[in-house]
């Protein structure tokens, strides 16, 4: 509770100084988050409302439903987002353009505000699987596709001598995964959030 506050606090300063001096009015912001049932949504729509009552005469910030950490990024470099919570390892990857963004030119329009959470890879499964090299020939939800959480989880698989081709793939969302793994359409999934995650 303690780093939540301190976080708003700082974006608290950042909008208070940079709002009166550039906007006439309620400054609106389009906030780039995630997935309506992920971490990304929830959190930001705490920090909008919080900020939005606080700071009404000069803020308005919309939070917006995307693809997460990757899409993020580029809504930031075309000019659909305003701000955007992305994971460290993305926003590192834009800019170098390596990884995820490899092929394409560098993305470096943009500055990191602050440190919101450590986020973890989570890998949720069956009872019977109790390690990553048990993945091989198993139906896998690896995340949306294009997101941060697909890389990890290519990064994690190739840690262990696998890839994608290796398991049966399957791009879902996060509360899409969770409801799969209840009813065994898949055998796990790959998580990135804060931890705990309902």
């Amino acid at each position: 509770m303690k780093k939540l506050i301190v976080m708003l606090l700082a974006l608290t300063m950042v909008f208070a100084l940079c709002a009166p001096a550039a906007f006439a009015g309620a400054a609106k912001l389009n906030y780039a988050t995630g997935g309506t049932s992920g971490t990304y949504y929830g959190f930001s729509g705490v920090i909008a409302n919080v900020l939005n009552e606080k700071l009404k005469d000069t803020l308005n910030l919309k939070v917006e439903s995307t693809g997460a950490s990757k899409a993020n990024i580029q809504m930031l470099a075309s000019g659909d987002a305003d701000i955007a919570i992305v994971q460290n390892d993305v926003m590192y990857y834009a800019y170098t353009g390596t990884d995820l963004f490899a092929g394409g030119d560098p993305i470096t329009g943009f500055s990191a505000v602050c440190s919101c959470y450590p986020e973890y890879v989570q890998i949720l499964a069956k009872k019977d699987i109790t390690s990553i090299d048990q993945l091989a020939g198993k139906k896998v939800s690896v995340g949306d596709a294009g997101s941060g959480t697909e890389f990890n989880a290519k990064q994690i698989l190739g840690a262990y001598g696998l890839s994608f081709d290796d398991i049966k793939v399957s791009n879902q969302s996060f509360a899409d995964s969770a409801d799969s793994l209840k009813n065994g359409t898949i055998d796990a999934a790959f998580v990135v959030a804060g931890y705990p995650t309902g």
